[in-house]
């Protein structure tokens, strides 16, 4: 596998009224295209905010970040947005689906928000065709109509995974996608997760503290106070 991003030397304080709160010290990774990668470790070592700063939703104090062989530390507000939305797609714990669109709509919006009117008066029924794909995928078929409060949160999440793909990125950031769920719901999460990564080579990386989920994963990063201690293969 080729690399697809390398973190080196990240770093990520926040200012608090007693000082400084040093969250990322100097942290390093490498993530491979198209494997899956579970990030561990105890709570409160940095795991949310590393899953932040290299899926460019949080800026990191200093560092650099490598995506596809370009440098992102100076990149324009514009073009981290554009990664955000076309190259990255992401998936958290407590799904952040919007309660007043149903299913479909609610998968098929960051695609919307990559159009321009006109844009999307040409390619409304093509994408709205992936979201209907992508929800078969992921066994709402049924359920597309439904809004959020009318779903499991099983099914809110498969939403949410559906949503995550419908740009087709190259690399989906997970933060806790089963940390919500019951044990069967998770299995369900854990499986869909592993076909889609069998099916379309999308890279996922994602912090858990489901030992379960991490020991499925292509490698195992564990950090602690900051930093990536060990990195381990669980593919022989």
């Amino acid at each position: 596998m080729s690399d697809l991003m390398i973190a080196s030397g990240i770093k990520k304080s926040y200012h608090e009224a007693g000082g400084e709160l040093h969250v990322l010290r100097g942290l390093d990774l490498t993530i491979r295209e198209g494997e899956t990668l579970a990030v561990v470790g105890p709570s409160g070592v940095g795991k949310s905010t590393l899953l932040h700063t290299l899926g460019l939703l949080d800026t990191a104090t200093s560092g650099s970040i490598i995506y596809d062989g370009t440098e992102l530390s100076s990149a324009s507000e514009r073009h981290r947005a554009r990664l955000r939305n076309v190259e990255f797609g992401f998936v958290f714990q407590f799904y952040h689906l919007l309660p007043e669109l149903n299913a479909l709509e609610n998968v098929v919006l960051p695609a919307m928000m990559r159009c321009t009117v006109f844009g999307w008066s040409r390619r409304r029924a093509t994408l709205r065709a992936r979201a209907e794909e992508l929800l078969d995928d992921v066994g709402l078929s049924e359920r597309w109509t439904h809004k959020p409060s009318e779903l499991s949160g099983g099914e809110q999440q498969r939403v949410a995974i559906a949503r995550a793909l419908v740009n087709e990125p190259r690399i989906v950031f997970c933060d806790e996608p089963t940390g919500n769920l019951d044990e069967k719901t998770s299995d369900h999460i854990h499986d869909l997760l592993w076909t889609i990564n069998q099916k379309t080579g999308t890279t996922f990386v994602v912090v858990t503290h489901d030992e379960t989920l991490a020991s499925r994963c292509d490698r195992i990063a564990e950090m602690h106070r900051g930093k990536i201690e060990s990195v381990k293969s669980n593919r022989q």
